[in-house]
Formats: structure tokens, sequence, C-alpha cells
């Protein structure tokens, strides 16, 4: 059983190891290019302009800018990226295809961690809310887009 548990991780792992573009260019990015990405999962090309290491970091682990963090500033460089993906890739193929293509060509090392912060929740007050019902807005703000 232990065996049988041991071969299925190397599997595992082989093949998140084994995602990766067919064919990759990323490059600075000149003055001239426009921010943005095209293509992705369902199609054969993907293209991110003028995209930061941060950029690339949220989109291949899935996560939000404010939860990267690191020795270094990952948004003072823009890069240009354009592979070519094998046919049938999905979304979750094409985010291990962009970390292996960091671990690659950057030398990237990640540490995932869970931490704690501080932050606000808006909640109801105990008496009840102020809102108005649509279309009722008090005399001094008649003309306001609602």
């Amino acid at each position: 059983m232990m065996l049988r548990n041991w071969l299925l991780l190397c599997a595992a792992i082989s093949v998140l190891h084994g995602q990766s573009f067919e064919a990759a260019s990323i490059k600075l990015s000149t003055p001239k290019s426009e921010r943005g990405s095209q293509g992705g999962a369902g199609s054969s090309r993907y293209s991110f302009h003028r995209g930061s290491l941060l950029d690339f970091l949220a989109i291949g682990f899935d996560v939000e800018y404010r939860q990267v963090s690191g020795k270094v500033d990952f948004d003072k460089v823009d890069f240009d990226l354009d592979a070519t993906l094998p046919p049938g890739t999905t979304r979750q193929q094409l985010h291990a295809m962009i970390r292996n293509l960091l671990a690659e060509r950057f030398h990237l090392k990640q540490h995932i961690e869970t931490r704690e912060f501080s932050g606000y929740e808006l909640v109801v007050a105990k008496t009840g809310h102020k809102l108005l019902p649509e279309g009722t807005a008090p005399e001094h703000l008649e003309g306001f887009p609602t």
C-alpha cells in the first residue's frame, strides 16, 4: 500500500514538472508594448505584454497581488511573454506552465505559507441599517446617479 502511494506521488510530481510550453519567449518589454494578455487555456497561443514578475506570480499561483511577498520588488521591470501551448491545455496546466517557466528562466524558488493579518469587516449595526430603498433619495441628493 505504501509503495503504491509512493508511486502515485512520484507520478504526480513528474506530471507537474512536465508541464511546459511548446515554445516560450520572455524578454524585457519595449516602450511600444501595450499592456495586456491574449489567448490562454483552450487556445494555441498565450501572450502577456508589459507584465511584471508580480503579474506572472499572481497568475501562476492563482493568488491576489497582496498575497505575494519577497525580498525583491517584483513590479519594477516589465516583461513580454509569448508562448505556444500544447493542444487541449487547461487553466490549471497553464498556471503550472507559468510557474515552471519562472523557475526555469528566473531561477525562482518559492515558499508557500499561511499568515494572519489584521483587517476590517463590514457588518450591519445592531440597530439595523440606514439605507434607503432605491429611488427614494433625500432632497439634497436629488440629481445624483443612483
